[in-house]
This record gives structure tokens, C-alpha cells and sequence, in this order.
């Protein structure tokens, strides 16, 4: 089955946009897209060599020529042969035209290279300062572009030129100011390149993740990335790493990047995204993308070295939306690869939203998607009956469980106006997993309850009992909760199971969680923590040693770890049973060369773990992102209480490490032979790519990408080469997505230079955190 437009979801979607089918091509048109394939660097990441370059250059060259040349053409409905050129009039601007039979009245201005071939100019006069992005893809021929102002057409300054961007056609992206006027001219390569063009002019848009979306993996623009490219695949092996991709599920949303830089070599490289996704049945791939550059995607084989298994041929304009339709895969693992057309000319993070959607070849129909947890509002009537699984109309979903656990398939609601019967289905239309008919109760609608299902997609078909019942119904499909947390108090095992059954295992039932959201946390430390003194039981059972300004008494353990350190996580109980939510601490960094140290003061809400000290206490688990991150990478650590009177917070110990701490009582310490729990972790909220783009109203609009959800901090200083934290005052906190933001900054008049430092923070916003622009104050905090 073919669909017109993407499949609905529910999570935002995209607008309806261009369906670009699969299409024979003629042979010189086949030839000529080998040779772009090859000519803009194929799979890889890297830009051929310049020897490689001008042999395909020459080659396509040759083919281009060979194109037919429009007939008939309107010689007004095109570029001017002479000045002032034909005016573009608004933006977004398109316009198609020919050079055959034009003349050669315009040539680049140097250092850009010379040319012979026919041209044609166009005047524009943008009403808003801003970047602008000039293309001539899509043009049958090896174009030249280049673009002029200052004084009479056309133009005595060269601000732009290019050759070649995509293929053999050209584009370039620069800002330019309202109401100044500008000269674009269509050209040619060399001597005697002339054809049908395509021309372009669009604002850089601007995409911004939606909730919902699954975020690319975090990625730095420098030399390094063809190492340590998060999903760069198997283009890594080159540089002796593992190849690694992004695991996806169809029918999810992709929030990622692209971009292009100089790579290790010297060379001009891009980024190379890639997504792993799983067929279980034989289907045709549907993939929605908008995106602020021009990309290429490919299916590739999922083993290395890559096979280009399909490529789509993509929208040659950035900013539009378009739905690429492929033929039929069958069963098994593929990568979906995400990158720039060009290697060059992209020199920030620009941001895309893809998403792969599935259509079987067996003819079964997808009638909407839904990623869990989530709703969906549908009506089977003259929906059809495509499975035929019973003898009535039916709506087919296909449902995104996004990790393994118990969930819930329910059309339960209010309004019970007709008799429903629902499958689940491992295939579309086909391999039932499980079905119902009446389980909302009496005769009516179904719900399939609590059944466990690993990460993966599923097929929910909604039929009518029999042929003559139909109707609107909304589908909602949750996490079960409640969860079991049994076995190793330390590290537990999680699963849905009744209150009961949890007891007679000796274990602990959480009313309200599902095993998802870490209802049963494991007490050891997570791979990757630079120290791992994790809690564990010595020979007497698990103890604390007491760190508060209760008792007086202020522990010290010692660490060495690499790096600055950017996440601590720590665990404790409460003698006095007054456990305090949120606890107030301080935590000390203590250096042990230079004696410096670095303090930070926290109120942070304890998790509870089900560990229970002598039968009385229950432990806590304490995670702290430091702002800034310490740099003190050896040293001694203390955590200390610093809760009001009767409240006595005792730090938890373990058996890891080198049986080495301190107490103190006043300044007299105390060698202990014993180590205490805490884990050390480098990775936190990291932003990059923070830019503040220059705007007449004083208002600046402000855009960074945040690794994680949480809150963003702008520091700002007055002081010549300022050192932070002490020459820096806060602009103000606010909530960030993890991914691409953006927000506002107020710069008064009369400040002649001003330093901005951004720092993220993964926890959630405190209550009366500011929620909108940042507000500068000059002189004040």
C-alpha cells in the first residue's frame, strides 16, 4: 500500500510535503548519478582528493552536455540576459530558466576563477537582515554562481562564488543586509556550460525539536570526529575505533545534526549520521526528514565495510519537507544514513528531524502510528477490511514500545457504542501475540492488559465484533504500574508482578512505578564513574560513619580519577530517623599537592532504595551535578550534612577501595580503615555550539545545544580576559530541552564589550526560576 503523505503519529508529525517515489531513470541519467555519488565523496565522510575531483568533474562535464536543453522558453519568465536584472520578489523565491542562447556579459571577480559561458542576473533587495541561502541544485548542467553588490548592476564587490557544492551545481549561503541591493548571477563552468537551471532563495530555517523526538546521540564539531563520531559506523574503523550506530525504532521521530569541518588531515570532511533499525517482515521505507541543509540518505548494509543498499534521491532545497518511498527490503538490519550533500560550507550545528515510517509489502495497511506511551483517536467505520483477520472494518496501528516492561493496549473509555475486538499482532495483519473482546467490562470495547513486550514495534488491528459494528474509539497505550524489586538488595531485579506475589518472594512492591523508570535502582555505580566505591555490606552488615554538623564529626575518603570531575552520586541514612527531603549538604574537594580545595552547597531529594540498615534505617541514594565541573582530579572528598538540629546524616560505607579514610572531630583526625560510597562521573550536561546572533532591537536572539534536559545558566562580564567564576555574574537560570534551544538576551546600549559564558546543569528548574529571556543587568547579579 502507498500513502501520499506520512504516516500520522501524533507526537507533532510533519507538514505534508513533497512523496518522492521510486523512478527508473534513463541510462545517462543513472550514469550521471553514479558519478555525483562519487564526485561528492560517496558513503564516506571526506572529500576526494583534487586529482580524483577534476577527472569526475571532467567526466560529468561531458554528460551534463549531453542533456536535452528546455525548448520553447519564455525569455521573461527567467533571469535577465542583461542589467539591472530580473527582480526576485519575496522569499522563498524559485525560479527555472535556461542560459542556451544567452550571452557571456558577466564573468566572477577574482580570486574567484574565470569563466566563458553564457549567463544570466537577478537583482535582490532583502527586507530583513539576515543569512540567506542561493542554489542552483537541481540544474542539468555544471552551473557557477556568484553574487555581487555595491554600486551599478553588477555589482563592484564580489561577496560569493562557487563551483561546485552538490554535484557539479552550485550554492552559497551568506548574510545580507536589508535594503541593500544585490546582483545574482547564473553561470557557467569554463567554456560553453550552459543549460537549464533551477534557482533557489530561501532563509536559513530554523527546526527545533520536538517533545517526544529521540535525540542523536551527542556529538562534537572539531578535528576528532571521525575517531569518536557517536553513530558514525563504519566510517570510524578508519581510525581504529569500533563502528558504532544509533539504534532507532521505526515510526520514531530523529532530532540530530549535521555539519562539515576540517578533519585530522587537514581535509574537508562531514558529519556521517547513522541509524540501525530491524525488519521483522518484508517492507517498503517511508522517511520523512525537514532540515536546515541540503542532506543525502542512503540504506546501507548493517555489517561493514558499508553496500549502499538504496539511496534517496532528496528535496536539492534545505528548509521543505518531502517523504521518500522506497522499494521493498526484506527482513533483517539495516543503517539509515543522515549527512550533508557537501563537505564544506555548513561551519555550525545544523538541525534535522527524521523518521522512518513502514509499509509492507504484503499489502497490509498502517492506518496511523503511535509511539508509546501515548493516544490515538480513530473511527473503523468505511475504514475497510485489508487484514481480514474477521469479517468486519478495521483500523491497523502500528504501535513503538520504546524499552521492554508491561504494557497496556485499551480502547476503555466512556462511551461504549458499539462491540469491538482487538489483536496484537507480532506482523502486520499477521503472527497474533494476543486479542480480546469485551475486557472494559459488559459488552463493548477491548483492552489487552499488562502484557509483557520487549522494545520493538507491534500491530494493534481494531475490528468490529462482527460485520455490522463499527465506530470511533481512542486507543492508549501505558506502562503497567506497580513493580516488584527482589533478589540482590543491592543490585535487584525488577518485574511487574501483584503485591503478593512480590512478598512471598521476599521482595519490596512499589505501588506506582514501573520497572522503566528505575523503580528498583541498583546500588552499584555506573560504568564509566572514574571512582566506584559503591555501598556494600561488610562482615557485620552495611554501615555508615556519621558526616553532619549534628554530631561534629566530618569524614574524608581519598580519590584519584582523570579529568575534571562533573557528577557525583553518594549514598547515606539518617540515624535520628528525620530523614530530610530535600537534605542539605556540602561537599569539599580537597587537593592533595596544593591543599586547595572547591566547595559546593547542595539541597538535593533523596532517593529511597530499599535497603534497610540494622533493620531500621532506610538508605539513600544522592546524585549531585557539579556547576562548574571540580578540576581537582586527586585529592580527598567530603560530603557533609549541614541539616538543622536533631537530624544526623550518616555517609555510608563499602568494602572497595584501599580501606583508607579520615574522620575529624575539631582538627583532630582520625585514620580509619574503611572506605566510603560514592561514585565520580566525568559525563554530564555539556552544551555546545553557543551562539548570540546580532539583531537591531537589543534583544539577541540566543541558540546552544544541551546534551541533556534541564536548566541552562548565562554568565556575563564586563572585565578584560575574565577568569571565572570570579569575574562573571549570572543573566539568569532556565529550563533546556536536551537537544537544540534557544532563547533571548537583552544587551543595553552603550556596553563595548561583553563576555558570555554558558553552563548547563542537568538537574530540573528550582521553583521560581526565571522562564523566559534573559534579562542582562549591567553591574548587577
Amino acid at each position: 500500500m502507498q500513502y501520499d503523505y506520512p504516516l500520522q503519529s501524533g507526537d507533532g508529525g510533519f507538514a505534508p510535503g513533497a512523496v518522492i517515489r521510486p523512478q527508473q531513470l534513463t541510462p545517462l541519467e543513472q550514469q550521471i548519478r553514479e558519478l555525483e555519488f562519487q564526485f561528492s565523496g560517496g558513503l564516506g565522510s571526506e572529500e576526494p582528493d583534487a586529482v580524483t575531483r577534476a577527472a569526475l568533474k571532467e567526466q560529468l562535464h561531458e554528460l551534463y552536455m549531453q542533456r536535452n536543453i528546455r525548448e520553447n522558453a519564455n525569455p521573461l519568465d527567467q533571469g535577465a540576459d542583461f542589467c539591472p536584472g530580473t527582480l526576485v520578489t519575496g522569499i522563498p523565491y524559485t525560479d527555472t530558466g535556461t542560459t542556451a542562447g544567452m550571452g557571456n556579459y558577466y564573468n566572477p571577480i577574482a580570486p574567484c576563477a574565470p569563466t566563458a559561458s553564457p549567463d544570466v542576473v537577478y537583482r535582490f533587495e532583502p527586507s530583513v537582515t539576515m543569512q540567506y541561502t542561493i542554489s542552483l541544485l537541481g540544474s542539468s548542467y555544471d552551473t557557477y554562481l556568484y553574487v555581487n553588490t555595491a554600486g551599478a548592476c553588477p555589482g563592484a564587490l564580489q561577496l560569493a562564488c562557487n563551483d561546485d557544492f552538490g554535484g557539479l551545481q552550485s550554492q552559497v549561503t551568506l548574510t545580507l543586509l536589508a535594503g541593500q541591493t544585490y546582483f545574482i548571477i547564473v553561470d557557467g563552468y569554463g567554456t560553453g556550460s550552459f543549460g537549464d537551471y533551477v534557482l533557489n532563495i530561501y532563509d536559513n530555517c530554523e527546526i527545533t525539536c520536538q517533545p517526544g523526538d529521540v535525540m542523536e546521540c551527542p556529538e562534537v564539531r572539531d578535528s576528532l570526529h571521525p575517531a569518536t563520531d557517536c553513530n558514525g559506523s563504519c566510517l570510524r574503523e578508519v581510525y581504529g575505533n569500533d563502528p558504532i550506530s544509533q539504534e532507532i525504532l521505526p515510526f520514531q521521530t530523529i532530532c540530530g545534526r549535521g555539519f562539515t569541518y576540517i578533519g585530522p588531515n587537514g581535509g574537508n570532511f562531514r558529519d556521517t549520521d547513522a541509524y540501525r533499525f530491524t525488519l521483522t517482515e518484508a517492507c517498503s521505507l517511508s522517511v520523512t526528514i525537514t532540515s536546515e541543509f541540503v542532506v543525502n540518505m542512503f540504506i546501507i548494509s548493517a555489517s561493514c565495510p558499508w553496500s549502499t543498499l538504496y539511496q534517496f534521491q532528496t528535496l536539492d532545497v534545505a528548509c521543505s519537507t518531502g517523504t521518500y518511498i522506497s522499494p521493498c527490503f526484506q527482513p533483517g538490519t539495516y543503517d539509515l544514513v543522515v549527512t550533508p550533500r557537501a563537505v564544506t560550507g555548513i561551519n555550525d550545528m545544523r538541525e534535522y528531524r527524521v523518521r522512518l515510517d513502514l509499509i509492507p509489502c504484503n499489502g497490509c495497511r498502517i492506518d496511523a502510528a503511535l509511539n508509546a506511551p501515548g493516544s490515538i483517536a480513530r473511527n473503523t467505520c468505511d475504514a475497510g477490511n485489508d487484514c481480514n483477520l474477521r469479517g468486519s472494518q478495521e483500523v491497523t496501528y502500528g504501535v513503538t514500545i520504546p524499552h521492554d516492561g508491561d504494557w497496556t493496549l485499551s480502547l476503555c473509555g466512556p462511551d461504549v457504542i458499539w462491540d469491538s475486538f482487538i489483536y496484537l499482532t507480532s506482523s502486520c495483519c499477521g503472527g497474533v501475540i494476543a486479542f480480546d473482546d469485551d475486557g472494559c467490562g459488559g459488552i463493548g470495547l477491548s483492552t489487552i492488559n499488562c502484557r509483557s513486550l520487549t522494545r520493538g514495534v507491534y500491530y494493534l488491528t481494531v475490528e468490529g465484533f462482527n460485520s455490522t459494528h463499527c465506530g470511533p474509539h481512542v486507543l492508549t497505550v501505558s506502562e503497567c504500574q506497580g513493580a516488584c524489586c527482589y533478589g540482590d538488595p543491592y543490585d535487584p531485579t525488577c518485574a511487574y508482578i501483584g503485591q503478593a506475589e512480590c512478598e512471598a518472594l521476599g521482595g519490596r512492591f512499589r505501588m506506582f512505578e514501573p520497572c522503566s523508570t528505575d523503580a528498583c535502582p541498583s546500588l552499584l555505580c555506573v560504568t564509566g564513574s572514574s571512582v566506584s566505591h559503591s555501598p556494600r555490606p561488610v562482615e557485620n552488615g552495611l554501615t555508615g560513619l556519621y558526616s553532619d554538623i549534628e554530631t561534629g564529626w566530618r569524614c574524608y575518603d581519598n580519590y584519584n580519577t582523570v579529568g575534571n570531575i562533573q557528577a557525583l552520586r553518594f549514598w547515606g541514612f539518617w540515624g535520628d530517623v528525620c530523614v530530610q527531603q530535600p537534605a542539605s549538604f556540602e561537599v569539599l574537594f580537597v587537593d592533595t599537592a596544593s591543599n586547595e580545595s572547591q566547595t559546593y552547597t547542595a539541597a538535593l531529594i533523596g532517593t529511597p532504595t530499599g535497603v534497610i540498615v540494622s533493620g531500621v534505617y532506610e538508605m539513600y541514594e544522592y546524585n549531585l551535578q557539579l556547576v562548574p565541573p571540580c578540576p581537582i582530579s586527586t585529592g580527598w572528598l567530603s560530603i557533609y550534612g549541614t541539616n538543622p538540629t536533631g537530624c544526623s546524616f550518616a555517609w555510608a560505607s563499602s568494602q572497595e577501595g584501599d580501606l583508607s579514610a579520615i574522620s575529624y572531630l575539631g582538627a583532630e583526625p582520625y585514620p580509619l580503615t574503611v572506605d566510603l560510597a560514592f561514585c565520580m562521573a566525568g559525563s554530564g550536561c555539556e552544551i555546545d555550539s553557543l551562539t548570540i546572533l546580532w539583531d537591531p532591537s537589543l534583544n539577541y536572539p540566543l541558540h546552544w545545544w544541551q546534551s541533556h534536559a534541564g536548566t541552562f545558566t548565562l554568565y556575563y562580564s564586563l572585565v578584560n580576559n575574565p577568569q571565572f567564576p570570579a569575574d562573571y555574574l549570572a543573566a539568569g537560570t532556565i529550563p533546556a530541552w536536551a537537544g537544540p534551544n534557544a532563547s533571548s538576551v537583552f544587551i543595553p546600549i552603550g556596553i563595548d564589550f561583553v563576555t558570555f559564558l554558558g553552563q548547563a546543569n542537568c538537574s530540573p528548574p528550582a521553583a521560581g526560576q526565571q522562564q523566559g529571556p534573559l534579562i542582562l543587568r549591567v553591574g548587577q547579579q
